[in-house]
């Protein structure tokens, strides 16, 4: 039975178009087995990966009339289904429901919910589930940062935006593309001479690392002709 059940559960797993998860299951009960938490929760992350929230939801609420223990896995699959569609409000009720069972959240949870705050620039909530995560014993790693970087973006918080940035270099979290980008575009969009400054150090730094390269940047050509009068200028001294 546990053969047969790793096998549909794997079969799940692989399921992205909108109807398949579903036949997997039915064919599941078909042969008179009883699907695990597991099962369930590959249904869930299927339909979440589908963007079908619903059907991910309905899966959930089949657990609960079943009496079934839900697990970090399950609530966070759930969060992560409601982050893929932009629905804020039901993956803070999903992260209510999973604190009031006693499940503990972990980073993977925190990633979710803070990348659902980014489509309507929520920094302030952004901002608490960050703060929230040392007393859950959560460390942010660089999807966090990612997330945070980019909600912060997109609220206008550029200061904010930076400080995380510099946190996160000082925490060993190696920013990527998506990092210097925003945080590159919201120290620049400011129009601010001594921000424009740092956005233009940052982007140098970035390229020194293999970054940016042959990209085309307003920053980047910024920083182009900076290099080039300090040139000239070397070059007339």
């Amino acid at each position: 039975v546990e053969t047969v059940l790793r096998t549909y559960n794997t079969l799940i797993i692989a399921c992205n178009a909108s109807n398949q998860p579903r036949e997997a299951l039915l064919r599941l009960l078909a042969e008179g087995h009883q699907p695990s938490v597991t099962t369930y929760n590959a249904l869930i992350s299927a339909y979440g990966k589908a963007g079908q929230l619903d059907m991910a939801l309905e899966v959930y609420g089949q657990m609960v009339r079943q009496r079934l223990a839900c697990t970090v896995i399950t609530y966070s699959s759930l969060i992560s289904a409601c982050e893929r569609v932009g629905d804020l409000d039901s993956a803070l009720k999903v992260y209510e429901k999973m604190q009031q069972d006693g499940c503990r959240p972990n980073t993977v949870t925190y990633n979710s919910l803070i990348t659902a705050c980014a489509p309507g620039g929520h920094w302030e909530k952004a901002q608490d589930l960050f703060d929230k995560m040392p007393r859950n014993r959560c460390s942010p790693d660089v999807v966090t940062y990612t997330s945070l970087i980019n909600v912060y973006e997109k609220g206008g918080q550029w200061l904010r935006a930076l400080a995380a940035f510099r946190r996160m270099g000082v925490q060993g979290c190696r920013p990527d593309m998506i990092v210097f980008n925003a945080v590159i575009d919201s120290l620049w969009d400011t129009g601010l001479v001594w921000a424009q400054v740092i956005a233009r150090d940052i982007f140098l730094a970035a390229r020194k690392d293999g970054y940016f390269a042959g990209a085309f940047s307003v920053v980047g050509e910024a920083a182009g002709e900076s290099e080039e009068e300090g040139e000239d200028s070397a070059s007339a001294s």
